[in-house]
């Protein structure tokens, strides 16, 4: 059984997702940032609420740091990205763009031999595209349609595990695919890495968990970070492993 996707954006929970895993994906979402990592060129895309202000968060790799920390972010568009704001631990910085568009951020870093070093990216938004021809969860059918004006989908479910299936457009592929679930144990989000045709074996955690999927189109040189928005039934679901998945350092 499944329902409509939920109007309320889901992004708090792409944070736990993609900031954590440092890529490449739950209570207060509202414009909270999407994670994302450092690159050269950097094509994003999002949906057409982009006018209310797309909030993206960029991690700094460690070799780029060499033990120090960002000291300023500029940006060459201040039409396009009027926002920027580094982050406390000096390894991040957030900003906001309200409209399509291409910039280019001059990150300086101070790395711990008290040298700095100024990396250049070139960030762009485009307006969001479905990458999928399919995409099934068990026996739910093609929720492919479900993603043609949103990046996330909440879906319900009453099976203690499923087989995730997602078949691309052309010119699309998976980059990667993490399932996230809240362990009350441990009292924080734990995060999996699953493979595409493997099977998740769900993890009961109050609210929901989630499925963050990473597509790319290669020669659009675009990339969607997608959602699944997973809400269980208590009295179906326990344990909380994924199969066929390898689990990267980053995540637990």
């Amino acid at each position: 059984m499944k329902i409509k996707s939920m109007k309320t954006d889901i992004r708090f929970f792409i944070v736990l997702c993609l900031i954590v895993v440092s890529i490449t994906c739950s209570v207060d979402v509202f414009a909270a940032p999407l994670g994302i990592t450092y690159e050269k060129n950097i094509c994003h895309g999002v949906r057409e609420d982009i006018k209310s202000g797309a909030a993206f968060n960029m991690n700094i790799p460690d070799k780029m740091l060499q033990g120090g920390k960002i000291v300023k972010v500029t940006s060459s568009k201040k039409n396009v990205v009027k926002q920027i704001e580094i982050s406390s631990e000096k390894k991040s910085f957030g900003f906001t763009t309200r409209k399509y568009g291409k910039t280019t951020f001059t990150i300086t870093v101070k790395t711990a031999k008290n040298k700095n070093k100024k990396y250049k990216c070139n960030f762009s938004t485009v307006k969001y595209s479905n990458p999928f021809s399919s995409i099934q969860l068990g026996t739910s059918g093609n929720l492919a349609p479900e993603f043609e004006k949103s990046d996330y989908y909440s879906y319900y479910c009453t099976a203690p595990s499923e087989k995730i299936s997602i078949r691309p457009k052309a010119g699309w592929k998976v980059v990667s695919m993490s399932y996230w679930y809240y362990d009350q144990e441990k009292g924080k989000s734990v995060g999996k890495n699953i493979k595409n045709n493997s099977s998740i074996k769900y993890h009961y955690s109050p609210g929901s968990s989630s499925i963050c999927i990473r597509m790319k189109n290669n020669k659009k040189g675009v990339e969607q970070s997608i959602i699944l928005f997973v809400s269980q039934s208590s009295g179906q679901i326990s344990g909380g492993s994924v199969s066929e998945g390898s689990v990267s350092e980053s995540i637990e």
